[in-house]
């Protein structure tokens, strides 16, 4: 079966929260605020959500996303940027049994890759790096320079829809 959607392919690794010097060695390229709401499903196996992305300085996007699962690794991912109005249209069929995630996004480049670190405001000891790749056998054989805990790409607690449902890091 050939697949002709975009693919979203990622390895995500459990990180210790860096400190404000550890952040700041590693030169980010951007600092963006996201709020992440997910939707009812109104098709099964299809996640919806809609996310608020910017800053203050620069302003904000708005987009609505659908993810289908292919495996744990990767996706298929639609995704739209819509207007401010949309969004709050859409907020009405925000999924009642899940949290809306809020998360400070650092991105940045290390041995010619990008990567995003996610950082909660309910959680102070973990974090999130993420990667996305051309191919799911592409695993990087040396990760930034951060207490790296484990990949927990393959664990699904580990989702952020997953960790919607409850409003906390599940470690």
């Amino acid at each position: 079966m050939k697949i002709t959607e975009p693919l979203e392919i990622e390895r995500k690794y459990l990180i210790r929260k860096p400190s404000d010097r550890e952040i700041a060695d590693l030169d980010c390229r951007s600092i963006t605020e996201i709020t992440q709401v997910y939707l009812t499903e109104t098709k099964e196996g299809v996640s919806r959500r809609i996310r608020k992305r910017g800053n203050d300085r620069e302003g904000y996007l708005y987009y609505y996303t659908e993810k289908e699962h292919i495996s744990s690794s990767v996706r298929i991912e639609r995704e739209s940027i819509i207007p401010e109005e949309e969004f709050a249209s859409l907020m009405e069929e925000a999924d009642p049994k899940r949290h809306p995630i809020m998360k400070t996004r650092y991105c940045f480049m290390f041995e010619d890759r990008m990567y995003e670190m996610d950082i909660f405001p309910f959680s102070e000891e973990y974090a999130f790096l993420e990667i996305e790749l051309e191919d799911p056998e592409d695993i990087p054989k040396k990760l930034p320079p951060l207490d790296i805990i484990r990949d927990v790409t393959e664990e699904k607690k580990f989702t952020n829809k997953a960790i919607a449902r409850t409003g906390r890091m599940p470690v």
